[in-house]
């Protein structure tokens, strides 16, 4: 009988350990495996929307060359184009120049808005990626400082200090 009752805890204690193996297993599935499942679903709806906007956009290119080629049959469109490449204008019609504005003359018109006196953030300045490098800095900030927490905690709490510790 007693032999029975040690095989018995024996085999509860098997159980019992595979039982926290396997829940130890699943927790760690919970923390390192679904995020990298979740991120590989984003990424392929991601794809899948990128393909839908490829299509879409080709498409669309499809449809305005038809457009092109159809205007280019049209003899008034035609007249107007050469008219308008040979700076020819009809009794009072105006044609209205446009010049793009350079990227220089955008670069600076937004630093001067940027600068103020007040401290701007990263992300203010550069935009998401500024946002990225802002979020990095915080978490090298925290890393650092939770390092220097533990290394001060060893430091007061270490060994040699425990005996001047009041009791």
């Amino acid at each position: 009988m007693d032999k029975v009752r040690h095989n018995s805890g024996r085999f509860l204690n098997a159980v019992l350990f595979w039982a926290l193996t396997a829940a130890a297993m699943g927790l760690l599935f919970l923390v390192t495996g679904l995020p990298v499942i979740r991120q590989r679903h984003t990424m392929e709806v991601m794809a899948e929307q990128m393909t839908a906007r490829n299509v879409a956009l080709y498409d669309r290119l499809d449809r305005l060359e038809k457009e092109r080629v159809a205007l280019l049959s049209d003899p008034f469109y035609v007249e107007k184009l050469a008219r308008r490449n040979l700076n020819m204008c009809r009794a009072g019609e105006m044609q209205v120049r446009v010049t793009p504005t350079s990227y220089d003359r955008q670069r600076r018109t937004a630093e001067r808005h940027i600068t103020t006196t007040e401290p701007v953030g990263l992300s203010r300045l550069y935009g998401s990626m500024g946002a990225l490098a802002e979020d990095r800095l915080l978490r090298r900030a925290a890393l650092i400082l939770s390092a220097l927490t533990g290394i001060a905690a060893l430091v007061l709490f270490g060994r040699g200090q425990r005996r001047h510790l009041p009791t």
